[in-house]
């Protein structure tokens, strides 16, 4: 789980940096990571850190815990859907 509800928002060449590091580093990150934002435009930033299927991005704390640990009803929205992605 990353929690990024307090990251500040990033200028596009910033978030295009962070996303190369990801990117370089993502054989190290677990095979699910949930990444959980505060904001519609921090949804955005972080669906495009990695368009990898085990890394979703969230605007709420259960739905993100219950994807990450398989327990979910239904599918929890990832960064292509969801109320922070049409907001």
């Amino acid at each position: 789980m990353v929690d990024a509800r307090d990251f500040a928002i990033q200028s596009m060449e910033v978030a295009n940096l962070m996303r190369e590091g990801v990117t370089e580093r993502l054989a190290l990150y677990p095979e699910r990571t949930a990444r959980l934002v505060s904001r519609a435009i921090s949804h955005a930033q972080a669906a495009r850190m990695t368009n990898d299927v085990g890394h979703r991005v969230f605007d709420a704390l259960e739905p993100a815990m219950d994807w990450l640990f398989g327990t979910e009803v239904q599918p929890a929205y990832a960064s292509t859907g969801g109320a922070a992605a049409a907001a």
